[in-house]
This record gives C-alpha cells, structure tokens and sequence, in this order.
C-alpha cells in the first residue's frame, strides 16, 4: 500500500458550519476517543457544535482548522491552534484525524505544513501540545516532526485525573524534521 505522501495529497483550512457533522462523529468515534482523549461537554451535540462554533469564529485566540482530501472533498480531520498569545509567541495545538486514515501519513503531511504555517506566516515562536502516554501512534508522529517531551504529568495528580500519564510537548522555531 502507498503512503499518503506517495498518493493522496491533504491540505486544511478554516473550519466551516459545514463541517461540523463530521466533526461530530469524529468527536463520537471510540477508537479516536481512546486516543485523543474526553470530548468537552459543550460538544456533544450537533446543536452545542453550532453554538461553540458560533462563538470560536469571534475569538482572537482560537483558531480551528479542516484538514481535507484534496481532489476527494473528503473531510478527514482537524487541527486547532488556541491560546494563542502574541506577546509570548506561542500557542497550543491539537490535531485529530479519522481512524480509518490512520498510519497513512496523514498526519506527518498536514502537521509539517501547518507548523511550516505557524512559524512563518503565524510568527509563532513555539508550539505546544498535550497527548496521552498511551497514544504511542501520536507521540511518536510529534516526535517524528521535531516535538520534544518538556513535562509529563502523573496519573491521577492534579491536574491529569486521567487514568494514564499526560506528555507535554513543544516544538520551537528552530525545528528540524527528524529523518530528513
């Protein structure tokens, strides 16, 4: 089977109304809930996505993102970039993407362009995400695009009451691709 890189080409932009049907099975998907973590409760209904969408498009330091099947139409993903603060020159990020597109490269395509994005056009100084220990297949692709454990936090200690440990990572500007 080729990789996505070989075959399929991806790209993201600003999240649509539209998009928010998948969003929401995405958000319901047991296999992608096992890896990403619990939904907020805001976000649980179509009816709260309308009203969490309407509200995130005002925000100044909140910005959420499709990542798509070029040629295809098909929406396969997210990324967001939230509490974004100029005047550090950072932000936090989070990417999600379908099972079913899993190990295909998905992910190292759209998270170089992104942080590509980020750190040219976003003047970004750095990036930072959180993601389970368990989620070897997340942690291993941030590591893979420069991301660097800086913190890791306990099961069951304030504030992860996760039953697993929490990584936090980041990624500054001066990155290199691993492998490239």
């Amino acid at each position: 089977m080729l990789k996505a890189e070989e075959s399929v080409s991806v790209s993201y932009r600003a999240l649509n109304q539209s998009d928010l049907e998948e969003l929401l099975k995405l958000y319901q998907d047991k296999l992608f809930i096992q890896g990403y973590g619990k939904i907020d409760e805001d976000r649980q209904t179509k009816q709260q996505l309308e009203d969490w969408y309407e509200h995130s498009i005002h925000s100044l330091d909140e910005y959420y993102f499709s990542i798509w099947i070029e040629g295809s139409k098909e929406w396969i993903g997210f990324i967001s970039l939230t509490d974004f603060n100029e005047d550090q020159s950072e932000a936090w990020m989070s990417i999600g993407i379908k099972p079913t597109w899993w190990g295909m490269g998905i992910g190292t395509k759209v998270l170089t362009a992104f942080i590509d994005d980020c750190f040219t056009n976003w003047h970004l100084k750095t990036l930072r995400l959180s993601v389970f220990s368990t989620n070897h297949r997340a942690l291993m692709l941030y590591q893979k695009v420069g991301f660097q454990v800086e913190m890791i936090y306990k099961q069951n200690q304030a504030p992860n009451w996760f039953n697993t440990d929490i990584y936090q990572l980041s990624l500054s500007q001066s990155y290199e691709i691993l492998g490239e």
